[in-house]
């Protein structure tokens, strides 16, 4: 287990449990195994977790905040502004949800680039970021 301290008073806020490499790894091929399905699913299906994710970060807007606040030790205001911004974010990847068709996207750059960019209607899978800790560096 490790705590969590508020970085101004040194007050463990909260105890959070560690999950060992085998839990990861575990995670990592479940996550892989449900891909397919996940995959099937329609995209207008897949945003709606995208909008209720918005929906309870709304509800709790004022509490994330604060939670920021206490864990990083970043001025309220800030924290709001994170909270938002993240609200925001996911409102704009739900709704580009609503277009998972695949198209192509003209280029910006002009003609004299010879570059293509094309959407996927496909999701793009389960990603994970190993912390330091999965990487056996402490």
């Amino acid at each position: 287990y490790l705590n969590v301290p508020n970085p101004a008073t040194a007050e463990v806020l909260a105890t959070v449990p560690l999950s060992p490499v085998t839990e990861v790894d575990e995670a990592a091929h479940l996550a892989l195994a449900a891909f397919p399905a996940w995959r099937r699913t329609p995209a207008a299906a897949r945003i709606q977790y995208l909008f209720k994710l918005k929906q309870l970060m709304e509800e709790n807007f004022e509490d994330l905040s604060r939670s920021i606040t206490m864990e990083n030790g970043k001025p309220l205001p800030q924290a709001l502004g994170e909270v938002a911004m993240t609200v925001d974010h996911l409102l704009w990847y739900a709704e580009e949800g609503r277009r998972a068709y695949g198209r192509v996207v003209p280029n910006q750059a002009g003609e004299s680039i010879s570059r293509i960019r094309a959407t996927s209607s496909s999701p793009p899978g389960s990603t994970m970021r190993p912390t330091a800790r999965h990487c056996g560096c402490r």
